[in-house]
């Protein structure tokens, strides 16, 4: 019976209060566990199983050996045992939903500006933002007592006044970033369930993958042309849930594996394109082997690599997933308000690096800094988000 991530009522927790410790035991054992230390307890050299489970193991990460396994147990064990949640609309319509919100309260949005600067009050205490337009010009100060960082930690402790630097980015010394991806989206003239496909999501394993190590090794393939070794793919169909994109026209598939901005640093831009390319036809020529038609029924298509989520993130290494989730050394901060507060009074981390990373954590760390900041604030009201 599942009790992490559950909700019940009073009566519920009554009546399986005696038992909670034999079954949260497991978990308390091996809280600094890595998924490859669990999977070796549970299944020995038996590697099937560990593959099986672990198939979409780059929505978390791309190396068992170092990826926390309470991490992954918690997000895993939701999406075998309830499904995942797809918004309608793509994540775009959420953002456009809180803009909405923010617009209603009376409050402005701002796109296409770049936070510059953080400023501080005369107490370190913080006070508003200097923003630009992208170019850097236009140069505009707005002032607020409580900011909201989306941005990396880096980014945020470059802005704030060189006083503050060191301080700030004491705290996330040696937290090492989380995996870089690809993602390919494809455009397919007919739809992918007369190819064979039977899900939402499709991941390929390749034959040259005997155990759950070799998921390490999967993104250093990109680094070269590609040669016999193809790397492990998640393949989704969204024509295969109500997921309101691409109502009409072509059939929208999008393919994702774990990357390193080094693959692609580097090279020149024309060799760049180059390398690009051959690995977009190299994995379409790849799925149609185990898809038949599906090469030919690509009628668009477009590849965002590692280096790709660096320069449209500005994110360190690329990272999609904010810090790597790894075995934490103290105390862990998953869900915690120890995760989105910062050295600087008044800032808070509103992303994936307040906490568990990836899309559920951020949603997770922006309600927490969000509670925080109301809680320290009594009443002060006017707030800034600061992204990159």
């Amino acid at each position: 019976m599942s009790v992490v991530g559950e909700q019940h009522d009073s009566l519920w927790w009554f009546l399986h209060a005696p038992t909670l410790p034999l079954k949260l035991w497991p978990l308390l054992r091996d809280m600094r566990l890595t998924l490859s230390d669990v999977f070796d307890e549970l299944f020995g050299d038996d590697e099937e199983p560990k593959l099986a489970l672990a198939a979409n193991i780059a929505y978390y990460g791309d190396d068992p050996a170092r990826l926390w396994w309470v991490h992954y147990a918690l997000g895993q064990g939701g999406y075998l045992s309830s499904g995942g949640t797809y918004i309608k609309g793509g994540s775009a319509a959420l953002s456009r939903s809180l803009v909405d919100v923010v617009t209603g309260e009376g409050g402005a949005a701002r796109t296409g500006r770049t936070v510059r600067e953080i400023i501080l009050d005369d107490q370190g205490r913080a006070a508003g933002v200097a923003h630009t337009a992208s170019d850097g010009s236009d140069r505009v100060v707005e002032h607020a007592p409580v900011l909201f960082g989306n941005a990396a930690p880096t980014v945020l402790g470059a802005a704030l006044p060189p006083h503050a630097q060191a301080e700030f980015t004491a705290r996330y010394r040696g937290r090492r970033p989380s995996t870089s991806l690809f993602s390919i989206a494809l455009g397919l003239n007919r739809p992918p369930r007369e190819l064979g496909f039977t899900s939402y999501s499709t991941v390929l394993i390749p034959d040259w993958v005997d155990s759950l190590a070799d998921h390490a090794r999967s993104a250093g393939l990109l680094a070269d042309t590609p040669g016999t070794r193809m790397p492990m793919v998640a393949v989704v169909d969204y024509s295969a849930i109500d997921s309101g994109l691409n109502p009409e026209g072509e059939h929208l598939v999008t393919v994702v594996g774990a990357d390193r901005v080094a693959n692609w640093d580097g090279l020149e831009r024309d060799a760049y394109r180059v390398k690009r390319e051959q690995w977009l036809d190299a994995i379409v020529a790849w799925i149609d082997r185990s898809f038949p038609g599906f090469a030919a029924a690509v009628g668009q298509r477009e590849m965002a690599t590692a280096a790709t989520m660096r320069h449209q993130l500005n994110t360190p290494d690329g990272a999609v997933y904010g810090y790597a989730q790894e075995p934490p050394e103290g105390l862990p901060t998953l869900g915690s308000e120890r995760g989105v507060t910062t050295t600087v009074p008044g800032l808070w981390l509103a992303s994936c690096y307040g906490g568990a990373g990836g899309f559920t954590g951020a949603m997770l760390a922006c309600m927490l800094a969000a509670q925080a900041a109301v809680k320290s604030q009594r009443g002060h009201s006017r707030l800034i988000t600061t992204g990159t």
